[in-house]
């Protein structure tokens, strides 16, 4: 992406903080300005076995769904750093 690209199709959730559907929906958007846009997902700790007590409740039907027909204009970015997922 170029610089003017990144301030509207550049986006960080913290799945600790945002469900999931908030960044599937940015995700569904169609880039502005650009071709691509790029949605990076940092703490999906519902990848992991472990129980935590998340803040958020998250549709994961809905990122189930999106992982099987993904955005063709998006780049979508997991960041999981668990031992086991």
């Amino acid at each position: 992406l170029t610089e003017e690209e990144k301030d509207f199709n550049f986006a960080v959730y913290d799945l600790g903080e945002t469900p999931i559907e908030i960044a599937i929906e940015d995700a569904e958007t169609f880039p502005f300005l650009g071709e691509r846009k790029v949605i990076f997902l940092h703490n999906p700790t519902f990848l992991t076995s472990e129980k935590t007590k998340d803040k958020v409740d998250h549709d994961l039907s809905r990122f189930e769904s999106y992982l099987q027909q993904p955005a063709p204009y998006t780049v979508m970015v997991v960041s999981a750093p668990y031992e086991k997922l």
